[in-house]
């Protein structure tokens, strides 16, 4: 019994056991908060994101005059602006959360919470993956990531994330868009 414990462990990866964790530990955060607190807690982030982007060209106007450098003009707001927002929706994921859990959907949430912790626990593997990728490439870490089973997809996802994020000339083509608005 217990060999087959430890040879279960031989040939299991590092990259699975890490891949495993994560998704143990998101499984049990999004079953325990539930579907909607967990997507509202995802999404909190992308919402902050966009709303920052809708907000700071009609923001910007009013505070020009009190930071001469329009580049710390623009960190200071950026930052303010998403931080404040991300607030307000923490307000507002606390009343949905108390309203979810008197409904009377509670069980039912906490089941949709349990599919929702896989998904989430692979976009943070990606996410970790992607940004450590990005500074010590794969090809140089010490483990045997041929045998993993997780690699392949988490590399996928990975190579997806990056070639969908914005680079320098996105950045750029932007900022003009938003100074013609």
């Amino acid at each position: 019994m217990l060999e087959n414990f430890y040879d279960f462990f031989d040939k299991i990866v590092l990259f699975d056991l890490i891949y495993l964790f994560f998704t143990v530990l998101s499984l049990i955060k999004c079953t325990s908060k539930g579907f909607v607190l967990s997507l509202l807690s995802a999404s909190k982030w992308l919402l902050a994101y966009i709303l920052t982007l809708f907000l700071f060209p009609r923001i910007k106007p009013y505070f020009e005059g009190i930071i001469e450098n329009e580049y710390i003009l623009d960190i200071f707001l950026g930052v303010g602006i998403f931080v404040l927002v991300i607030f307000v929706i923490l307000l507002i994921n606390k009343g949905i959360g108390k309203a979810v859990s008197y409904s009377g959907i509670g069980t039912l949430d906490k089941i949709f919470g349990f599919f929702f912790g896989f998904l989430r626990g692979y976009i943070i593997c990606v996410c970790i993956f992607a940004t450590i990728n990005i500074i010590f490439k794969y090809e140089n870490w010490p483990i045997n990531i041929d045998h993993s089973i997780t690699f392949s997809y988490v590399e996928k996802g990975s190579n997806y994330l990056i070639n969908e994020f914005p680079n320098e000339k996105n950045y750029e083509d932007a900022k003009e868009k938003v100074q013609e608005l």
